[in-house]
């Protein structure tokens, strides 16, 4: 298995990650498909990653949404996660296009949050339904009291700017309970499960 972070910058700087990224939300969305005729997985959402060059491209939204119409899947259960990256160029097309494919019912997650320069007037800006609280802030949660102070500030951040906060990267029981006590409203991490085959995460809701 070749990880994201070995095979991604050789993607973007090819541009194979506009055509990847397509395939990547058409099987994302197959698979919603497919979940909306099982009762007991009909409810579950996909998160896809979306490169900003793929944001940038002309086609983006169009792409987006005849995707979706083809797959006839509930927008609400499909959320694409974008980085700061995407603001560098053209920031009003940019939010245009967010606010087209929000227009469709798809939510928009801004990953990564608090490692950038202009978090703040990005999240000011941005169209976004929630934030994902980087992973470097939780590994040292327990540990580190700025981490601590970091993690509580950003989910004051989302709460006044209502819109949802997740926190990415936890892995121990320490950690979620930390962030638990601070009431967290959603969590990421191998706390929970490492990546799954389709077929494993599948026996695994359905049996919990």
């Amino acid at each position: 298995m070749i990880m994201p972070n070995e095979f991604i910058h050789l993607a973007e700087e090819s541009n194979l990650i506009i055509p990847m990224g397509l395939n990547l939300l058409e099987k994302a969305c197959l698979q919603l498909s497919k979940w909306s005729k099982n009762p007991n997985l009909k409810h579950i959402s996909i998160a896809v990653n979306v490169s900003a060059k793929q944001v940038w491209h002309k086609d983006f939204v169009e792409s987006f949404s005849k995707i979706i119409k083809n797959k006839c899947i509930n927008p609400g259960l499909l959320t694409i996660e974008i980085t700061e990256s995407i603001m560098v160029r053209d920031m009003s097309q940019t939010i245009k296009k967010l606010i087209e494919l929000k227009k469709l019912g798809i939510k928009v997650s801004l990953d990564d949050f608090g490692t950038g320069f202009s978090s703040l007037s990005y999240l000011k800006r941005l169209p976004v339904d929630e934030i994902k609280i980087d992973a470097s802030f939780v590994q040292d949660i327990v540990e580190n009291a700025l981490d601590l102070m970091m993690v509580k500030a950003i989910l004051d951040l989302g709460l006044n700017f209502n819109v949802g906060v997740i926190a990415e990267g936890v892995e121990s029981t320490e950690q979620m309970t930390c962030l638990q006590a601070m009431n967290m409203p959603y969590y990421q991490g191998f706390y929970f499960s490492k990546p799954l085959p389709v077929k494993d995460f599948e026996a695994l809701e359905t049996h919990q």
